[in-house]
């Protein structure tokens, strides 16, 4: 019986002038009404919509932070580090305190500053699952030779297991000439996560250690 109904009720759309889908697949099409867009977001019975889903909002996914572990429950790890000034922590990266005068906090910071060069990376534990969708990064506004050329980013749930969602291929990431210029701004297939490791595979420039600047991860 459900299916005769449902034969019926496509027939009917049919005789209409408007796009006739069954599910997300447009089966009739007519230059009267439109209803598209056709895709996963919608399904209809005919011409009738039945479902739609609501996009999330892209947000950022972690507060200003204002030490490697707070605000609680995010925490920010890295490789190595270039000393134990606070200008050169981590968390740096992740303040959202940019300042067009100076580096940030006093006379330094939007940065992490490594001890090293080959392979450095700062991660972050996001305190539970998100769906991680886009990466932006920026210049820090002093001394650019050190930033990054080129990135791997990967995920985990559990900080051990990683895949990789995006490598970047030279030329990607911006060779900085100004103060907290956009380098990068990349989507990322939306992949849930708690766990974002983002690793320097080179720099601009030669020299013994690698920068980050101010970093933002969107998702939902």
């Amino acid at each position: 019986m459900k299916r005769i109904l449902l034969i019926a009720s496509l027939l009917a759309a049919l005789a209409c002038a408007a796009d006739v889908f069954l599910g997300t697949q447009r089966i009739n099409t007519d230059s009267g009404i439109t209803l598209g867009p056709q895709g996963i977001a919608k399904r209809y019975l005919g011409t009738q919509l039945i479902f739609e889903a609501a996009d999330e909002e892209e947000v950022l996914l972690t507060p200003a932070m204002t030490s490697n572990t707070a605000p609680s429950p995010f925490v920010i790890t890295v490789s190595s580090v270039w000393d134990a000034n606070p200008v050169n922590q981590a968390f740096r990266c992740f303040d959202q305190a940019f300042n067009a005068s100076g580096w940030a906090g006093g006379g330094g910071g939007n940065l992490y500053n490594s001890s090293g060069v080959g392979n450095q990376w700062i991660q972050v534990n996001l305190g539970s699952t998100k769906t991680f969708t886009r990466i932006v990064l920026y210049s820090r506004n002093s001394g650019f030779n050190q930033l990054a050329r080129n990135i791997i980013v990967q995920v985990s749930s559990d900080a051990s297991d990683w895949t990789d969602v995006y490598t970047s291929a030279d030329g990607d990431i911006a060779n900085a000439t100004a103060a907290q210029q956009v380098t990068l701004d990349k989507s990322i297939t939306p992949t849930a996560c708690q766990y974002i490791r983002i690793t320097v595979t080179q720099i601009w420039g030669a020299s013994t250690n690698a920068d980050l600047g101010e970093i933002e991860l969107y998702g939902h």
